[in-house]
């Protein structure tokens, strides 16, 4: 005879058979609830990260437009919004590393900062 093994729902703590060993929730409303709760919980985690580099992005962006580089003041970024102590990862550069945000190099010089876009990124025209 076959013994019925019975599962708690991982949202509702509600004890059901499994229609399949896979199973995990009571019904897919459930799963789908439960997701979006943990996704929700990493957006607001990941927002508190994100919100500083996409503003200084933006202000980046904004400042070179069309050009490759440009040299901008560390006291207009800072009155401008932006946080220059936040990087998203170093670009090598003819065997050089850079701070970058994004699809910019970052390059500090005495009360200036030196912001290059990184060529053939496929984010370079946002």
């Amino acid at each position: 005879m076959k013994k019925i093994h019975q599962r708690k729902d991982p949202l509702t703590g509600e004890l059901f058979v499994p229609k399949k060993v896979t199973q995990k929730f009571k019904n897919r409303e459930n799963q789908i609830k439960y997701n979006n709760q943990l996704q929700s919980l990493r957006r607001e985690f990941l927002g508190h990260l994100l919100r500083p580099l996409l503003k200084t992005h933006r202000i980046l962006t904004n400042a070179i437009g069309e050009k490759s580089t440009i040299t901008l003041h560390k006291q207009w970024l800072a009155g401008a919004g932006a946080d220059m102590t936040l990087f998203t990862h170093v670009e090598t550069i003819d065997a050089k590393g850079f701070h970058a945000i994004f699809n910019f190099t970052i390059l500090a010089n005495n009360e200036y900062y030196k912001i290059t876009k990184i060529k053939d990124n496929e984010n370079s025209n946002l």
